[in-house]
């Protein structure tokens, strides 16, 4: 055979496969756009969280507490600086702020930080994309002036110069500060709406000390930043201390699982090109049945066919991965912005080279394995029964090499997946699982098949015709009581009710109608694999709305339980009789009002006249679920009720007694106001610290 045969051939008969081939090209493309416009959504997430994990926390050490740490806590640290846990630490603090919109509709709300600016941050310092001069530890350095971040400026309609007036801290200290810098979209101090200003500034707005809320540090080592963040959470009881090495591997984690997820959605798109492709090949394959005959005829053997639709089909991954990829590009920038948008994640918009030459190999090789039931089957054809016009002979043999070829179709498609999730386990458990699902699926597809060609089309009416429809509309009523079945048995009930009518249609109809059931019935395995992809298609698209309508609710749910209110106010001390003229103002639209007077920040620091970091010494995470950082939070934060005013906690009081032997607890009344009775959270039933409630 000439060489030029394997180029012209299957180029040729590609394009004479026209609608066919289109639709070919469509499922690789389809499948491939999915999986590399994911994967690179995926690597840009990795890339803005773990790219740089230890700009994100700060430094090597960052201490987030729940309550205040004074300038005398800081001498802890100097400790540790002392010993070479660490090698330099700054202290901030930060707080969220609301100010009210420069049209006054509403309120503004951003992440308030105020920091040393000759050494904050440790890592990476975000470029300034406007500036009145200098970078961000110069224009922070000049009393008065603050830096914010792309999104707030946007958010405030103001520019440089612009002057704005906040109230920050326990002591709601005003301050009047300028807008001197505006960080790039790209900066790493965090995301969202943000504000910086000098500790001199926030120093200078008040006469109260500086209660930090976080402490950040440089350490020598990975092991040094371990023990401190050990003897850090003995001394900060309930606060947050992460390591930029455990925060990393968080992010790993949680990246490697949302990439994993990604994949897997790819990966079912690309099941629906596989389908399709199979189902494309063998009418394309079906249709040249004499042209394969007279090749057989001429001296082609069947590896020499083999290779010829091999390549077909080889052509048709490799165009329809280029455009799936190409596509794909396109799919990540939009499911980028959403990401964006949903997460609150600058992601910087990068094309991996090796991301999208894996996604076109990936088509590739999904034509390959998809298009090889078909290619053997077709060049299995005997010449004499094509020529004679005999139908081919199915015998046990034929089948165990049908049953064969799948069998093989599957693996190598689990290897694929395996290959592409990075997991051999998930890979084998998610392609096998899902082809014994089909596989079942397709065994009930074509009994349906098999049904509608021994459909009968009356030419009038009679007693066993109008049993039978009879019988399939009372079995689709009988499913469409059915809830969650009712869309199938509405679609089931329209179909028989029309056995009624198809008595009444005009002759040549009725033959068109007949000649369709048996032509369905007579190519029950390309019929079969037709409804397979459909399926597949429909229960995709299904399954997204399912998912999204469910977790939708379920949010929706889980905020109705934890909130009992449609709105909720926060404000400041000064603020809250402000507040409370206007609800009064709206008593004809609030059906129920509660206003809670106070709400602080609190840190225990005894329980039972001990002191709290030898409570957290005896605690045993492996006994409690839970590391003692969790219960401790728990007792910290107060939130204060008018009890004399008849204003009560809306919780339950469990009646068990507590750990201790203290019999249970009651709710708070009027009797209380003014003594220092509590009720805690429940969750402290299980700790080691008991306190009357």
């Amino acid at each position: 055979m000439k060489a030029s045969m394997y180029t012209t051939y299957p180029a040729r008969s590609l394009l004479r496969g026209g609608q066919r081939t289109v639709l070919a090209l469509f499922c690789v493309a389809v499948g491939v756009m999915a999986i590399v416009g994911l994967q690179l959504v995926g690597g840009m997430v990795k890339g803005a969280l773990v790219g740089n994990a230890r700009a994100i926390n700060g430094g090597d050490l960052s201490i987030r507490a729940i309550s205040p740490i004074s300038d005398r806590d800081l001498a802890f640290f100097d400790d540790l600086k002392s010993r070479g846990l660490i090698s330099t630490y700054t202290s901030t603090f930060e707080d969220g702020v609301q100010i009210p919109k420069p049209n006054g509709t509403g309120r503004i709300a951003f992440q308030f930080a105020a920091v040393d600016p000759q050494v904050y941050p440790y890592v990476a310092t975000p470029p300034l994309a406007r500036t009145s001069g200098g970078d961000f530890r110069a224009v922070l350095g000049k009393p008065g002036n603050a830096v914010v971040s792309n999104s707030l400026l946007e958010v405030l309609g103001s520019d440089i110069g612009k002057t704005i007036t906040i109230s920050a801290g326990s002591d709601s200290r005003q301050l009047t500060v300028t807008i001197a810098g505006v960080m790039t979209k790209e900066a790493t101090l965090g995301q969202g709406d943000q504000m910086f200003v000098s500790l001199d500034t926030f120093r200078a707005a008040g006469s109260n000390p500086v209660g930090y809320s976080a402490v950040y540090a440089l350490t020598p080592s990975e092991g040094n930043a371990e023990q401190a963040k050990t003897e850090s959470e003995a001394k900060f009881a309930g606060a947050q201390v992460q390591t930029a090495a455990g925060l990393l591997k968080q992010l790993e984690d949680s990246v490697k699982q949302l990439n994993r997820f990604l994949v897997i959605v790819g990966l079912l798109a690309l099941l629906i090109g596989g389908v399709g492709i199979v189902n494309t090949m063998q009418v394309l394959l079906a249709r040249r049945r004499v042209e394969i005959a007279m090749l057989k005829t001429t001296g082609y053997q069947r590896s020499d066919l083999y290779l010829l639709f091999g390549l077909e089909a080889a052509l048709l991954g490799l165009f329809g991965g280029i455009l799936g990829a190409v596509a794909g590009i396109g799919v990540a920038a939009i499911i980028r912005s959403i990401f964006s948008r949903a997460f609150n994640l600058v992601l910087a918009f990068t094309v991996d080279p090796t991301i999208v030459a894996g996604g076109i190999a990936v088509g590739l090789a999904t034509a390959l394995i998809f298009g090889l039931l078909p290619i053997v089957q077709a060049a299995g054809i005997r010449p004499s029964a094509v020529l004679r016009e005999l139908p081919e002979g199915r015998t046990w043999r034929t089948y165990l090499s049908s049953i064969g070829l799948v069998l093989l179709l599957s693996i190598l498609f689990a290897l694929l997946a395996s290959v592409i999730i990075g997991s051999a386990k998930i890979g084998i458990a998610a392609v096998f699982g899902t082809f014994v699902f089909l596989g079942f699926l397709s065994i009930g597809f074509g009994l349906v098949i098999f049904a509608i060609g021994l459909l009968p089309v009356p030419e009038r009416y009679s007693i066993p015709f109008l049993v039978l429809v009879t019988v399939g509309v009372l079995i689709a009523v009988g499913i469409t009581l059915v809830p969650p079945l009712r869309g199938v048995g509405v679609l089931l009930l329209i179909a028989t009710v029309s056995g009624y009518l198809v008595v009444l249609m005009p002759r040549s109809w009725k033959i068109s109608t007949k000649m369709a059931f048996r032509n369905l019935g007579r190519a029950r395995g390309r019929n079969t694999t037709t409804l397979l992809a459909l399926f597949i298609g429909v229960f995709a698209v299904g399954l997204v709305l399912v998912l999204g309508q469910g977790i939708r609710e379920t949010i929706g749910g889980f905020i109705a339980q934890q909130l009992r209110y449609n709105v909720i106010a926060v404000a400041q001390r000064q603020d809250v009789a402000a507040v409370n003229a206007v609800l009064d103002t709206q008593r004809a639209d609030i059906k129920q009002r509660e206003a809670v007077e106070v709400a602080t920040s609190s840190r225990p620091e005894t329980v039972k006249g001990r002191p709290i970091s030898e409570v957290i010494a005896l605690f045993d995470p492996n006994q409690q679920g839970q590391p003692a950082s969790v219960y401790v939070r728990y007792l910290s934060g107060m939130q204060g009720y008018d009890l004399g005013n008849g204003q009560i906690p809306a919780v339950g009081v469990r009646p068990e007694e507590l750990n201790d032997g203290i019999p249970g607890g009651r709710m708070l009344n009027a009797s209380d106001a003014g003594t220092n009775n509590v009720i805690v959270d429940a969750s402290l039933r299980d700790a080691p610290i008991s306190l009357r409630a």
